[in-house]
């Protein structure tokens, strides 16, 4: 997933978990909420730093708490190391067993069905 889509995911992700709507978010940040559904919408890409410190205001938190998530919050060192292990090594890092994951991928398919 390129960085483009990750922003846009999180910007989703952190307005769902807020109760926000996308323009809301560009008002209460001083964004043209034209511009933040452009990026929302995948018709404009890279977001300006203007906009992620927009996006950060609308949503009340810090620039860094927006980006306090993986990919953002790992050392280069993590970030290699991650792609180095196997799934089963990823799901221990996590403490996720075997049936666990079974039932979250229920849970999954139960939702996108």
């Amino acid at each position: 997933m390129d960085k483009s889509n990750i922003i846009r995911k999180r910007i989703k992700e952190l307005a769902r978990t807020k109760n926000l709507s996308i323009n809301a978010i560009a008002i209460n940040g001083d964004v043209k909420p034209s511009t933040l559904q452009s990026f929302i919408n995948g018709s404009s890409n890279n977001p300006t730093v203007k906009i992620i410190e927009g996006v950060s205001d609308g949503l009340g938190i810090s620039v860094k708490d927006f980006f306090d998530f993986e990919p953002y919050n790992l050392n280069p060192d993590q970030k290699t190391d991650i792609h180095q292990k196997t799934p089963d090594e990823i799901l221990d890092q996590y403490g996720i067993s075997p049936d666990q994951l079974e039932d979250i991928l229920k849970i999954v398919k139960k939702k996108t069905s």
